[in-house]
């Protein structure tokens, strides 16, 4: 059941993770950096698919080989995934041999004596073995820590000669997987030495043993299944370590960062709001930032060490639900059996807006802030207190309501125009009635 094999490579990524401060009378960009998003606009949400991550994938292109990881495709294919049930730009590891299994690693800048390290993993067939490993050296078996696997349909875990079940692992289902390491005696999170602590979902399945002790970690891997059409699909790779991300940074989407650049850059970094720039290794995705209008600017240096910035680009959140004001009808205003119309303030931004009627289930569009209540469904309530409820929601899905109570009485009608006389003028013959009995009056005054 176990990988047998040594692969004679290594692969190391070519830029530390570090910060760059040494921007002195950088060249203001003439092109050569241009920021694509975020665009110079409202975000009501974040953009989906995307999740901040030490690693993930933004910079790949679909259907080729990943930046920064190492690979081996002796038993399938590598490559990088347009998108996957809602995660975009994702690792995919491919099974098309059987009995051996594709692979792909990640070696660390500098070996980690404790840490944690999380990602998303989904598997086409829960059935086969497929490795999340975390390793100790060259890619051995005598050189894994943590072999955490998928396997008959579960998440398990090796130690102590035998294979111990964490949870269930169901087909075409994403997971966030969170693994704290521990090699040294200083109870990292509580643990112990030589053990490790698994987060599936964010529910903690206790401290595990490793299957081979070591005193440092150097890279993870992922092994696709060993058996044909087993396809594992990882995202969103963070490291503790890494001074730019801070553990649960993945679990919701971000803001792409995506840039176009006309040179070769050996460094490239940004800053958001002005702050200490952040190494990137190309484009990248941030955490959400908070309501209000922000800032970004792009930084990179070439070969020369000639440091180069983008303008700054300019944009604003507002993941707040839209506020309602109801301006019209007012509160215990008396409706008779015409429809009331209606007039709304919003503050913020929404998409729709509806409302409903004493309760009812269905929900009745409002086309605008103005307009009147459909007549059909006014007209089928009984008289008496009716509660007008209108919502808004934003393109987030946040929704806010506001209600007001209105009074409904059919019999507080104006009195009805007096019928017509088919063919005549009613008001020529009024008119002509009111002379004749003049003309009668005045002939009974002079008899």
């Amino acid at each position: 059941m176990m990988c047998g094999f040594s692969l004679g490579i290594f692969f190391s990524s070519p830029i530390a993770i570090q910060d760059r401060d040494d921007l002195s009378n950088p060249k203001t960009s003439a092109g050569e950096i241009t920021i694509i998003t975020p665009e110079n606009k409202t975000y009501s949400q974040p953009d989906n698919g995307y999740y901040p991550a030490t690693y993930g994938f933004e910079n790949d292109k679909a259907g080729e080989n990943p930046e920064y990881f190492a690979i081996d495709e002796t038993g399938g294919e590598v490559n990088i995934v347009d998108e996957v049930d809602g995660h975009r730009n994702i690792l995919g590891l491919f099974d098309e041999a059987g009995g051996a299994w594709p692979i792909s690693y990640n070696t660390f800048d500098t070996p980690q004596t404790y840490g944690t390290y999380e990602y998303w993993a989904r598997t086409t067939d829960a059935s086969n073995f497929q490795g999340l490993r975390l390793y100790s050296g060259a890619i051995i078996d005598t050189n894994v820590m943590v072999d955490f696997v998928i396997r008959a349909e579960k998440f398990q875990y090796y130690y102590n000669s035998a294979w111990h079940d964490i949870t269930d692992c169901v087909d075409n289902q994403w997971y966030h997987i969170e693994i704290a390491f521990e090699c040294t005696t200083g109870g990292y999170r509580g643990l112990n030495q030589y053990k490790f602590r698994v987060w599936i979902d964010g529910i903690d399945y206790g401290e595990c043993g490793y299957w081979y002790n070591k005193p440092s970690a150097g890279s993870i891997q992922f092994m696709g299944g060993s058996n044909l059409a087993k396809n594992l699909y990882v995202d969103a790779i963070g490291y503790s370590w890494d001074p730019h991300y801070t553990i649960g940074d993945n679990l919701n989407e971000g803001l792409l960062l995506s840039y176009e650049n006309t040179t070769t850059l050996d460094w490239q970094g940004y800053s958001l709001e002005g702050n200490a720039n952040k190494t990137i290794f190309g484009n990248t995705t941030i955490p959400m930032p908070a309501d209000g209008s922000h800032n970004i600017q792009m930084f990179g240096n070439d070969t020369m060490g000639t440091m180069y910035e983008s303008d700054l680009r300019y944009f604003t959140v507002n993941t707040a639900p839209p506020e309602i004001t109801i301006n019209s009808p007012t509160s215990s205003q008396v409706v008779g059996s015409t429809a009331p119309s209606y007039d709304l303030s919003i503050t913020g931004l929404y998409d729709s807006i509806w409302y409903t009627l004493d309760g009812g289930a269905t929900n009745l569009t409002a086309g605008s802030v103005t307009g009147t209540i459909n007549q059909a469904a006014w007209t089928a309530l009984s008289n008496g207190i009716i509660t007008i409820i209108f919502f808004a929601n934003n393109s987030a899905g946040m929704e806010r309501s506001s209600q007001v109570q209105v009074f409904k009485d059919s019999s507080e009608e104006p009195p009805p125009p007096p019928p017509e006389i088919p063919g005549y003028d009613l008001y020529l013959l009024l008119g002509a009635l009111s002379v004749i009995s003049t003309i009668l009056v005045k002939k009974r005054t002079k008899s």
